[in-house]
């Protein structure tokens, strides 16, 4: 896909999140880069309906798939979606890839860091199928 595709999804989605009271951050589970240079980092709340359908539906196969195996991966899940872009929702050595990002989306959104700088912004669980894993599957080698 190229940044032209990604740059028009990112401005059609818009989501808005507000003031922290509570979260949680899931450390990555895959600390190793692999052959790429590329982080995702899923941003999920606890009271989203969305993201429980993302979890119950999607997150299994994607930590199963060879892509996962090459990337390093981060959750950021907050206890509700208001808070998911909060300071407290993110830990601090996540924090610069939240602040980095030109446009932010609340709760399900995956923000794709190449090289640690923020290439991808994308909101929203249909995204996760029509964009932001055929992107990974089109960047990254599985041999």
């Amino acid at each position: 896909m190229s940044r032209i595709a990604i740059i028009i999804v990112i401005a059609v989605v818009v989501m808005n999140a507000a003031t922290a009271l509570f979260a949680k951050s899931v450390p990555s589970k895959n600390p190793k880069y692999g052959d790429t240079n590329l982080t995702v980092i899923y941003v999920g709340a606890e009271d989203c309906a969305p993201c429980i359908i993302w979890k119950n539906e999607h997150r299994e196969a994607f930590l199963a798939s060879p892509q996962y195996a090459k990337i390093t991966y981060h959750e950021v899940i907050a206890e509700k979606t208001a808070d998911a872009l909060t300071n407290k929702a993110w830990p601090k050595e996540l924090r610069q890839y939240r602040d980095g990002t030109k446009r932010l989306f609340g709760a399900p959104s995956w923000l794709v860091v190449e090289n640690h700088r923020v290439i991808a912004s994308i909101g929203g669980l249909s995204n996760w199928k029509k964009h932001v894993f055929p992107f990974l599957q089109n960047s990254i080698r599985i041999q």
